[in-house]
């Protein structure tokens, strides 16, 4: 799962909260640093059932406000 070259600008969700959740979960074990942007209505969802997992895993989750995304720069630190 470490073959994915970082992008050279935000990822893009649109409105797909599903698209949020599951490039989380991919991205954030890479070992580059990832943002992921999302509309007006997407940025209004709570996001904290998949913020909680990650951050426990160890992700540096930057762009929340509370348990909501502005945008999201996701990093696993590797041990």
């Amino acid at each position: 799962m470490r073959g994915l070259k970082k992008p050279n600008t935000p990822i893009y969700c649109g409105n797909s909260g599903t698209t949020m959740r599951l490039l989380s979960g991919i991205l954030v074990g890479q070992n580059f640093s990832s943002t992921l942007i999302g509309d007006a209505s997407l940025t209004k969802r709570p996001m904290d059932r998949i913020i909680h997992p990650l951050t426990n895993m160890g992700a540096h989750i930057k762009g929340i406000k509370k348990t909501h995304i502005l945008h999201w720069i996701l990093n696993l630190l590797m041990g």
